[in-house]
């Protein structure tokens, strides 16, 4: 079961810091999944890159252009020619923000890896967080649980029974499985996930649990989008997340057995 810091306990180290910690010990790679994000891609790279070297000195941040069919890889390259710390992976055709994501992750060279959604304007603080308890666990996950409490009520019956369905099906005890998280790049060939969707999260949590690694859970603050659509909440994307679920549950389930049929 995961590791969890409670409310009070994130919101008084936040308020605590009075700087931004060094970590030198680190090298982070920060990967950045983007689909038809011409509207927000510039500015959430050079606010990503103005946190992220005040934390560390050596850093990278790898754009990962989503099968785009705007501006997004024009301004992605842009970034990359103007700034040597960004690197872009370019997939010809939409995989998805798990395909993309795994595409940027198994691009990454720094120790640390972590992946930020465009559409979020990471601060100094939150990076604080998971670079400090990077240093003592496999890997950091973070709760938005103020938002859920904000969504309307249809959202967040979506997002209660999703994890309801997961904890269950997979024996855990996760409060979100789909926001920021923080890796060890050492590790995540042992248990990065195969799906492509929503559910790479989550499958990743899963076989990382499986296999013993310490994870760790921590309330974040969460700030909505100002520009552009996010499609989670899609009916299509919540079918074809259940879809994915089902899939990894049954597979999950004869492995197994056959593990236990070994032993």
């Amino acid at each position: 079961m995961p590791k969890l810091l409670s409310p009070a306990t994130a919101t008084n180290w936040q308020n605590s810091s009075q700087s931004v910690r060094q970590f030198d010990r680190f090298s982070l790679s920060v990967v950045i999944p983007a689909y038809n994000e011409e509207l927000l891609l510039a500015e959430a790279v050079n606010n990503i890159a103005d946190v992220v070297q005040s934390a560390v000195a050596d850093y990278e941040i790898v754009i990962v252009n989503d099968g785009s069919v705007d501006s997004t890889l024009k301004i992605a390259r842009s970034l990359a020619a103007s700034q040597p710390h960004v690197i872009v992976v370019d997939l010809p055709q939409n995989l998805g923000f798990g395909g993309a994501v795994k595409a940027g992750l198994l691009q990454a060279k720094k120790d640390v890896v972590t992946y930020f959604p465009v559409d979020y304007p990471i601060t100094p603080m939150d990076l604080d967080i998971y670079l400090h308890l990077s240093m003592y666990y496999d890997i950091v996950i973070g709760y938005r649980r103020q938002r859920r409490l904000e969504m309307q009520w249809k959202s967040r019956m979506v997002s209660v029974m999703f994890h309801v369905i997961l904890n269950l099906l997979f024996n855990l005890n996760f409060y979100d499985v789909n926001w920021i998280h923080a890796y060890k790049r050492k590790d995540i060939h042992d248990y990065l996930a195969d799906s492509n969707g929503v559910f790479f999260a989550a499958e990743t949590l899963i076989r990382a649990t499986a296999s013993g690694y310490r994870i760790c859970g921590v309330d974040v603050p969460f700030v909505d989008r100002t520009k552009g659509v996010a499609s989670g909440a899609k009916l299509s994307t919540i079918i074809r997340t259940g879809i994915d679920v089902w899939k990894f549950f049954w597979t999950f389930r004869c492995h197994d057995r056959l593990l236990r049929n070994r032993r």
